[in-house]
């Protein structure tokens, strides 16, 4: 099967792929954007869980009656809504689709366990740096995964929630931690705090 059958890139959080080149491969049959839209509201895909919304500043849509061009929506999709499209359509392509992308999430899964083996607890980081610059840092940068933390679990606007965890995994990556998916979360839950770092 061709890598490159369907483009998939990563985002802060989650591989993604672009709709559009979803709906071209399915061969759907359909105008993109009421596919996209019917099959959204069909099967209750939600924004900032299952995908995201970007403007296309690349390339106008058709013109509209009022002569004025009009901007392209793209929706990149989570690989999990993309294998869920592929099944919904049941046929040859979709089948090939859904495989080809277990495929990269596997690629993903072993990239991830590869980088986990690199990253150094917090204790050793600790002992090492003691109180330094560096030490002064992660306090700081502590002290932001905390702050994000919070305000992601009390929003509930779906982009807003979007933004604030790929801002929270930065923090975290910098520190050594780990971040829980964005669907763990939510607006009446907050997580355990980051363990302390101590000075010595």
């Amino acid at each position: 099967m061709n890598d490159m059958m369907i483009p998939v890139f990563q985002s802060e959080e989650a591989l993604l792929c672009n709709a559009r080149d979803l709906h071209e491969f399915l061969e759907v049959g359909r105008a993109f954007s009421s596919w996209i839209l019917d099959r959204i509201r069909q099967y209750g895909f939600e924004e900032g869980e299952d995908y995201i919304t970007v403007q296309n500043l690349s390339s106008p849509d058709l013109v509209s009656s009022k002569a004025r061009p009009q901007k392209m929506i793209d929706y990149h999709l989570t690989i999990g809504m993309a294998k869920e499209l592929a099944m919904i359509e049941n046929n040859a392509m979709g089948r090939k689709v859904r495989r080809y992308f277990i495929q990269r999430e596997r690629q993903a899964v072993a990239l991830l366990k590869q980088q986990a083996t690199e990253v150094q607890p917090l204790e050793q980081v600790r002992k090492r740096i003691k109180d330094t610059p560096k030490f002064r840092y992660l306090l700081i940068l502590q002290e932001q995964s905390r702050t994000l933390a919070r305000e992601l679990a009390k929003n509930e606007d779906p982009r807003e929630r979007f933004n604030l965890h790929c801002a929270l995994r930065q923090v975290n990556d910098a520190i050594g931690l780990p971040t829980e998916p964005l669907e763990v979360w939510n607006a009446t839950h907050l997580p355990p705090s980051p363990p302390q770092i101590a000075s010595t």
